[in-house]
């Protein structure tokens, strides 16, 4: 077992990976979060429900205007809601 874990450990380390950066080429990617939770918390004296959402995008915009040379931007996006509510609601 410990020679195929070195094995394919070299094997990765080996590996080549070939790109597109020649000029006239678009770079394109991103990342993007969405989060949510309900959820009800009691103490002695009190008890309330929550809600919580929370969205997050943002995209990676890139032109190579030369050869191993691009510009690009990464504009992002955030929004969170948060309510909380006694149970049974209002």
């Amino acid at each position: 077992m410990k020679s195929f874990f070195i094995f394919t450990t070299f094997c990765f380390l080996s590996i080549s990976s070939f790109g597109q950066l020649t000029k006239g080429n678009w770079l394109v990617g991103g990342t993007g979060n969405f989060y949510s939770r309900n959820g009800t918390y009691t103490t002695q004296s009190i008890s309330y429900n929550s809600k919580y959402i929370d969205l997050t995008v943002s995209p990676d915009i890139g032109y190579f205007i030369g050869d191993k040379i691009s510009i690009g931007i990464k504009p992002s996006f955030s929004w969170a809601n948060s309510k909380s509510f006694p149970p049974g609601g209002w």
